[in-house]
C-alpha cells in the first residue's frame, strides 16, 4: 500500500495507526461484568478515557501483554463502571483481579515504555490457570454477596486491612 497523504509526521502516524493490531475490547455497563469475570485468575487492564477511539498505545500493549492480560475500553457515559472504580478525571488505567480488594492505579506518564514497565510487573505477578471461574465463584461478581462456608475467605476473612461487617437479614436484599 502507498502513502499518499501529507508529507508530515502526524499524517505518518495516523496513516500507520491504521494498520495496528489491537485486543482491546470496548466495555459498556453491560459488558463488564463477563469481561471481569472471564479467566478470574488473568488480570483485566481497564482504561477509562473520554477521547475517540482507542489509543494506538493501549492497543500496542494490548498486543504485548496478548495471553497475560485483558485489555478493556471504558468510557464517562458507562457510568456504572466509572462509579464502581470511582473515576472522576480521565485518562486513568487501572489492573483489576476479581479476587483482589482493590484495583492497581497507573500513576506515571502516559507514554509505552513506562506503561509497558508497569504492567510487566503485573502480568509477572499473575499466573494464568489455578483459580477457579468467576461461575464457580459468583460472589466476586456480586454487589452485596452473600456469606457463606465458600465465599468467607474471598468476601471476609482472608482480606488484609479491611473491615468485615455481616448484615444478617430476613429475606435477601432487592438492589
Amino acid at each position: 500500500m502507498d502513502y499518499t497523504g501529507e508529507n508530515n509526521s502526524k499524517s505518518y502516524s495516523a496513516f500507520c495507526q491504521k494498520f495496528l493490531n489491537s485486543n482491546v475490547i470496548p466495555l459498556d455497563n453491560d459488558k463488564f461484568p463477563g469481561f471481569i469475570g472471564e479467566n478470574p485468575s488473568v488480570p483485566k487492564v481497564l482504561l477509562f478515557t473520554d477521547k475517540k477511539g482507542i489509543p494506538s498505545i493501549f492497543k500496542a500493549l494490548s498486543v504485548a501483554f496478548e495471553n497475560k492480560m485483558h485489555f478493556g475500553l471504558v468510557r464517562p457515559e458507562h457510568d456504572e463502571v466509572c462509579k464502581k472504580y470511582k473515576i472522576k478525571s480521565f485518562p486513568k488505567i487501572l489492573v483489576v483481579k476479581p479476587s483482589e480488594p482493590k484495583p492497581k492505579e497507573y500513576q506515571g506518564e502516559l507514554k509505552y515504555r513506562e506503561i509497558f514497565n508497569w504492567l510487566n510487573i503485573y502480568s509477572e505477578t499473575f499466573v494464568a490457570g489455578g483459580e477457579k471461574s468467576a461461575s464457580d465463584k459468583p460472589w466476586l461478581l456480586e454487589s452485596i454477596p452473600e456469606f457463606h462456608r465458600l465465599s468467607s475467605d474471598d468476601i471476609c476473612f482472608k482480606k488484609d486491612g479491611s473491615l468485615c461487617g455481616i448484615l444478617l437479614l430476613e429475606s435477601e436484599p432487592k438492589d
